[in-house]
């Protein structure tokens, strides 16, 4: 994913990697072919290359009624898709409080039920 022309965005995905990681022993990755994604017990983020000088760093978030300006729809609401906004993330600034907190959100979000 992070070969040739994609090679700077290894940082940023590290970067991300590291706060997805961070948010608790339960998560787990998964790697694609052309993303990388996160669970507990379903997918609550992924990161995913989409130019050679921007990742996409998608949330599964429930629909909000007024989303910060830079947490973009995906349109996966109506298309039933989990990851449901999106973060362009093109340099370190992007990755600020505004991402964690919505990381940490979604993270909560995905709680396994009590047993």
């Amino acid at each position: 994913m992070y070969q040739g022309p994609n090679a700077a965005l290894r940082p940023l995905h590290d970067t991300l990697t590291e706060l997805a990681m961070m948010l608790g022993s339960d998560v787990t990755v998964s790697v694609a072919k052309t993303m990388v994604t996160f669970r507990r017990k379903h997918v609550f983020a992924m990161i995913k290359p989409a130019t050679k000088t921007r990742i996409d760093f998608g949330l599964a978030l429930p629909e909000l009624d007024s989303p910060p300006e830079r947490l973009i729809p995906t349109g996966g609401l109506a298309k039933g898709d989990r990851i449901t906004y999106r973060f362009a993330i093109s340099c370190e600034n992007d990755i600020d409080q505004e991402l964690e907190q919505g990381l940490e959100q979604d993270y909560l979000a995905t709680a396994p039920a009590p047993a």
